[in-house]
């Protein structure tokens, strides 16, 4: 299993945590999005005592990046996604649409994925 969260979110700066009961992701890479719009990335690996406290990877499974918001009322919809995962973290009070899907010949098909 898979565990994480998004505890701070400034319009510079996005920090939080994420934890796998399979193996280590210190120096694993995440990404913040808007919409389909990447907006920072950093690496997973900021010590936090008290996640090392919660027995979490030696405390190692923090991350906290800079971002770049295409304007400050897009704070509450940024996210956070593992690279190459389908894993995301919203934040705790925030509302996720579903991204604008992709248009193929003028024609929309279910399941059609958007690549970033």
């Amino acid at each position: 299993m898979i565990r994480g969260a998004i505890d701070s979110v400034h319009p510079d700066k996005i920090g939080g945590w994420i934890y796998s009961e399979i193996g280590s992701l210190r120096g694993k890479k995440v990404l913040a999005f808007v919409g389909g719009l990447c907006v920072g990335s950093g690496e997973i690996g900021l010590f936090r005592q008290d996640l090392a406290d919660a027995g979490l990877d030696e405390g190692y499974v923090g991350f906290n990046f800079d971002i770049t918001l295409p304007s400050r009322d897009k704070l509450s919809s940024v996210v956070v996604s593992l690279e190459n995962s389908d894993l995301f973290l919203k934040q705790a009070d925030a509302v996720v649409g579903a991204p604008a899907v992709a248009q193929a010949g003028g024609a929309t098909y279910p399941g059609q994925r958007r690549t970033f």
